[in-house]
């Protein structure tokens, strides 16, 4: 999943007046707090007029760890194509923090894939105590099991909530010395 901020910067010719037509480039892209050059191939800035430039990058690109367990930063210099020293070169520190709203997003879908996790935990663990607390009656080599509600006089082979065919240990129809139970439902 693309990851893309658009940055932005304004440059002036004199105070207050637009550096319009200029080309900046990216000289280099850094990792931080590493210090590792990374390639700035497909890294563009585009002019938008008035002074003003963009450029994007794709944070899932630089989505590792870090061997401290935290995410880099970068560090970007751009020539601005601006003659005058002071204002030849622009530095910027960007962070993944930027696309914090994907993040949001991403945290969001993986709390609702929890949240139906647990859902469906629940309702295999309402099962399995509704067959523990339930009651149960063995006929003719078959187990009943009836939710803890159903009394005794309303007990009918239609209304268990779950069935098993009894075996023993040489594949026998059993109702005692069970050795396995085959669910009917």
């Amino acid at each position: 999943m693309a990851n893309i901020v658009h940055y932005s910067f304004y440059l002036e010719s004199e105070p207050g007046i637009p550096a319009e037509n200029l080309a900046p480039t990216i000289i280099f892209l850094k990792k931080i707090p590493g210090g590792e050059n990374l390639d700035i191939a497909g890294l563009s800035v585009t002019n938008l007029g008035d002074g003003l430039y963009i450029f994007s990058l794709d944070w899932s690109n630089y989505n590792t760890l870090e061997a401290d367990g935290t995410y880099p930063s970068l560090f970007i210099k751009i020539d601005t194509g601006m003659e005058i020293l002071d204002q030849k070169f622009l530095t910027l520190r960007v962070e993944r923090h930027d696309y914090l709203p994907n993040l949001v997003d991403n945290i969001q879908a993986t709390a609702d894939s929890i949240s139906s996790s647990a859902t469906s935990l629940n309702q295999t663990a309402e099962t399995i105590l509704k067959i523990e607390e339930g009651h149960w009656i063995i006929d003719n080599h078959t187990l009943y099991i009836y939710d803890k509600s159903v009394t005794a006089e309303n007990r009918s082979i239609e209304n268990a909530s779950h069935v098993f065919n009894l075996y023993n240990a040489n594949g026998q129809p059993a109702s005692q010395e069970v050795y396995q139970r085959i669910n009917l439902n």
